[in-house]
């Protein structure tokens, strides 16, 4: 339906009365508060609401709707402001309380009317909200209807928006909180509809300051809100608790990486250290060996040395020497190169002559017809046998 014409307004004020022998005292007046509010879409009830009121202190006896009260009210927008401030104020701190709180919910951020559910316009109010409810419908600054939905409710004029500096102030005041508000519920009707998934639940930064938020707030959330925030905190509760298992995992293992490489460098040590004291220990044994090889050719070449076969133990003393160095095979060695005999034999026949050559080259030629000769560096014996001269 479209809003109603100028005329249509005023047939709207001055019919009733007729029909009731009733009559403005100023015949101006109708057309004057039709004018106070024609093309404002809730002009109508604007000027049923300020009908009633005059109607309620009409003139009985003359029958009259004065100007006089009219303008004692305030006109069209001070009557509905006049009487919401009264009604108000006829409260108790209690039931203030709960009014600013109704009046806040049927409010969206962008400063419209908003229709709720009934049950939601009360949810998680006190239990004298429905009482509160039923004042403010009956003093027509709510109403009530039915809808698919059930019971819903919302503020009867728009007009109290912009004219009721109270409800401006709590507006103004609760800003912050309709904003939040209106997006909590439409994120928590939506996560409600879809079976409350954790996916749907606000994470990060956006449940930070949401919570941070509801902290702030005058008014108590609706239940679905409050279990929504819930919903996030204790979501972000168990990725706290993973991440802090995840991260005492990433600690344990690192311990058990780091526990294991100490073992293992110790087990490497420790196997190290061993080999080493078994190479030493080796090392230890050669030098034992050899220095007993050294020792034993030593005293054979001592040995040698007393029964005056000085080659053999010259060659003895010169492997000592080239096993282990020693001054006992040093001492040995010199008594050897300052005796004058490099080499007797014994032989069982008798010699004509002997004959000395370069190099240490020895030949004898002996009675029994054989040539004994000596190599005098390598120590090889050749005998010649046949020849017959002396």
């Amino acid at each position: 339906l479209g809003t109603p014409k100028r005329a249509d307004l005023v047939e709207a004020l001055e019919g009733p009365l007729e029909l009731t022998a009733h009559r403005f005292d100023d015949e101006r007046l109708a057309e004057g508060m039709v004018d106070a509010v024609v093309g404002q879409a809730s002009a109508l009830p604007l000027l049923q609401f300020t009908a009633r009121q005059l109607w309620e202190r009409r003139d009985v006896d003359e029958q009259l709707l004065r100007r006089r009260d009219y303008e004692d009210l305030g006109g069209i927008v001070g009557a509905l402001t006049h009487h919401a401030e009264a009604l108000y104020e006829s409260f108790d701190a209690e039931e203030q309380e709960l009014a600013r709180e109704l009046f806040l919910r049927l409010v969206t951020p962008q400063r419209t009317r908003r229709v709720l559910p009934l049950a939601e316009a009360q949810e998680g109010l006190s239990e004298r909200a429905p009482t509160v409810i039923d004042r403010l419908v009956t003093a027509r600054l709510l109403v009530r209807r039915k809808s698919s939905r059930g019971a819903e409710i919302e503020l009867a004029h728009e007009a109290l928006l912009s004219s009721w500096q109270r409800l401006e102030r709590w507006i103004e005041q609760g800003e912050e909180e309709l904003t939040f508000l209106d997006e909590t519920q439409r994120a928590a009707a939506l996560w409600d509809a879809r079976h409350r998934p954790d996916a749907e639940c606000w994470r990060g930064a956006a449940l930070a300051e949401a919570l941070a938020t509801a902290e702030r707030c005058r008014s108590p959330l609706p239940p679905l809100c409050q279990a929504f925030l819930e919903a996030g905190r204790a979501q972000h509760e168990r990725e706290r608790r993973a991440r802090r298992r995840r991260r005492n995992g990433l600690v344990a293992v690192s311990v058990l990486i780091a526990v294991a490489a100490l073992l293992v460098a110790a087990r490497f040590r420790s196997e190290q250290q061993e080999t080493e004291e078994q190479r030493a220990l080796a090392t230890e044994q050669e030098q034992r060996a050899r220095q007993r090889f050294a020792e034993a050719q030593r005293e054979g070449a001592r040995a040698a040395f007393e029964r005056r076969d000085h080659l053999e133990a010259l060659a003895k003393l010169r492997v000592s020497l080239e096993v282990q160095d020693s001054l006992a095979t040093r001492a040995l060695w010199l008594r050897l190169q300052h005796h004058p005999l490099l080499w007797r034999r014994h032989l069982a026949t008798g010699l004509y002559d002997v004959a000395v050559g370069p190099r240490g080259r020895l030949a004898a030629g002996a009675t029994d017809g054989a040539v004994y000769l000596r190599d005098g560096r390598a120590l090889r014996k050749t005998v010649l046998r046949g020849h017959r001269d002396q």
